[in-house]
């Protein structure tokens, strides 16, 4: 080895230099004698062209002889041993390792083999078992059918108000307070019940909770029929709403199952005009069936129409494609006897899972989701103030202006032919909404454009309110054609409110649609059934141009709901956490 001194030398001097550590680094060390400077080089057999000098932690004039150097290179002998036997053992490990993941990846490709293999699904995209390619004739007879279903059990919502004169005279009660409850207990139970019965329709099919609550709705109206009090009355109609409320909380569903996406429009907007003209169709007609035949008609037509689209639903058949996959993996499994049959919709919850997740979510996301929060209290008092017209329709056109009955009714078809034009405004404003610009971060057309009309309607209805309160005292203005008319932008404005504000907030919850439309249907339900208590003693007090002009002043200071979302919508969805969270996992995806 060149440098090294010969045996008669007896000293060299070793300067810095970490053994164990630089020899694994590969550096290159210098044993430096007190006098001159010495290379002590060693090479390293599997690479010949690298150089390792032997060298250790020493003081600068530490002394050291040839048996120190043979005895560095000895280490460094045994350091080059480890780290192959090292090598070699990690070489063997990651071996192992990769047979490891070879035998669980072929494991996975057998068992994702097996479960496409025992995976029932729809006999292809045209299968005719599947809902969506159902004859187009059938599916709109589906589409009427739970349309007059939702009609029934709304109309009967309104109505109620058209015998009150009839049940406070046979019954001998004063107070309006205590009929305008029918109304209260009826909204509440419309409030509730959706979110026990929505999840009820995802695990047993929509059909069979159809029939079931509608037969149910029938045995309870038979009762009210008969009452002898109005206790019975109050109360019954509460638990009839529960049962009656699954039209509104299945319907919607009922036709996103049979039609797609580009039909959907034309569907929702013909559906409609059944739950939009049903609180103006019951005091409609409900003040002629009233006049000539009292106030039990309404209950008994009530019953003779419920009974009628309760056997019309017989001729639907099951929509919901998860209930149909599930019901033909499990007819599968039992004509082969083969449990491995499975869908994709097989449960993973608990029923009472299930249904606790479905009650907790949309009242959380109330409480908690700026979106739903507003929209909520903001349709919540516009159909509030609908509900407390039914209120002070009758005591503006019957006590004031002295109508019977049968004509005091028809002081709704303002508002009635006023939502029949929110509902045919429907293509202007698709045509509105398809000019706004796409996101280009979602390539889609931002859920704000979908309340463009909503800013609009949130105009109409206030007017339409001003211009009954100062035109509905007769001692005011005499004609009474204005403060008919006023119902016309009142009830356009509620329509397009009551349609796209919806819109607005299924569009921008995705997957949570469900949850948010449930808390939005909670607060519009408690809030319409709490404040029409108050509509009799505040007409009385304050009188019809001085209540309305207050109830009108409420929905004018609304007004900015709508628009604020419609300019800053996106930022104020963008700090939601729960959107945050499912935008992740779009991504993701």
């Amino acid at each position: 080895m060149t440098g090294l001194p010969s045996d008669g030398d007896s000293k060299v001097s070793l300067r810095e230099g970490t053994l164990t550590d630089q020899l694994t680094n590969g550096s290159t060390h210098n044993i430096t004698s007190g006098y001159c400077h010495t290379n002590l080089t060693v090479p390293e057999p599997s690479d010949p062209d690298r150089q390792y000098v032997v060298g250790e932690p020493v003081d600068l004039d530490r002394i050291c002889s040839r048996e120190t150097v043979r005895t560095h290179r000895s280490c460094r002998d045994n350091i080059q041993k480890v780290k192959s036997t090292k090598a070699v053992n990690d070489e063997e490990k990651d071996i192992d390792l990769g047979k490891e993941a070879i035998a669980t990846s072929q494991s996975n490709e057998e068992s994702n083999e097996e479960y496409d293999e025992f995976l029932v699904d729809w006999e292809g995209p045209d299968d005719p078992n599947n809902p969506m390619n159902w004859r187009k004739s059938y599916r709109f007879f589906c589409l009427i059918t739970v349309a007059l279903q939702t009609l029934c059990v709304v109309f009967w919502s309104s109505s109620y108000v058209s015998g009150a004169p009839g049940m406070m005279q046979e019954f001998g009660i004063e107070n309006k307070t205590i009929i305008v409850l029918g109304i209260t207990t009826y909204l509440l139970g419309l409030a509730f019940a959706p979110l026990v019965l929505a999840p009820l329709s995802e695990m047993y099919g929509r059909q069979k909770v159809y029939r079931i609550c509608l037969f149910l709705y029938i045995i309870l109206v038979i009762p009210i029929c008969l009452a002898k009090n109005i206790t019975t009355i109050i109360a019954v109609r509460f638990f009839a709403a529960c049962v009656g409320a699954v039209t509104l909380s299945n319907a919607p569903g009922t036709l996103a199952d049979i039609f797609r996406p580009e039909d959907r429009a034309t569907a929702f907007a013909i559906f409609a005009i059944a739950p939009m003209n049903g609180p103006g169709f019951g005091p409609l007609f409900g003040g002629i069936l009233y006049q000539y035949l009292g106030w039990r008609s309404l209950n008994y037509a009530v019953l003779i129409l419920a009974f009628a689209v309760w056997s019309l639903g017989f001729f639907v058949r099951e929509t919901y494609a998860p209930h149909l996959l599930r019901v033909k993996a499990h007819q599968k499994r039992v004509s082969t006897n083969d449990s491995r049959y499975h869908s994709r919709y097989d449960f993973t919850l608990t029923f009472w899972s299930l249904l606790w997740t479905n009650l907790t979510r949309p009242i959380i996301m109330l409480f908690t989701e700026a979106t739903c929060a507003c929209w909520a209290l903001y349709v919540a008092v516009i159909y509030s103030i609908l509900y407390m017209s039914f209120v002070a329709y009758p005591i503006v056109f019957s006590e004031l202006r002295g109508w019977q009955p049968v004509y005091s009714g028809l002081a709704f078809m303002g508002i009635v032919v006023g939502t029949f034009v929110g509902i045919g405004l429907d293509p202007v404003v698709r045509w509105g909404y398809n000019r706004h610009k796409i996101d280009p971060e979602t390539g889609k057309i931002p859920p704000e454009a979908l309340i463009w009309s909503v800013c609009i309607a949130a105009l109409l209805s206030p007017i339409g309110l001003y211009i009954f309160a100062w035109t509905c005292d007769p001692h005011i203005v005499k004609p009474w054609i204005w403060c008919i008319l006023a119902g016309i932008p009142f009830g356009t404005g509620n329509s397009l409110i009551f349609i796209h504000g919806s819109n607005y907030i299924l569009n921008s919850y995705s997957i949570y649609a469900a949850s948010a439309g449930a808390g939005n249907t909670v607060a519009r339900s408690m809030l319409g059934g709490i404040l029409p208590l108050v509509a009799p003693k505040m007409y009385t007090a304050l009188g019809p141009s001085i209540a309305g002009t207050i109830l009108a002043v409420l929905a004018t200071v609304l007004i900015p709901i709508p628009w604020i979302f419609y300019k800053w919508g996106k930022q104020i969805r963008m700090k939601s956490p729960l959107l945050m969270t499912l935008a992740k996992e779009r991504h993701y995806e």
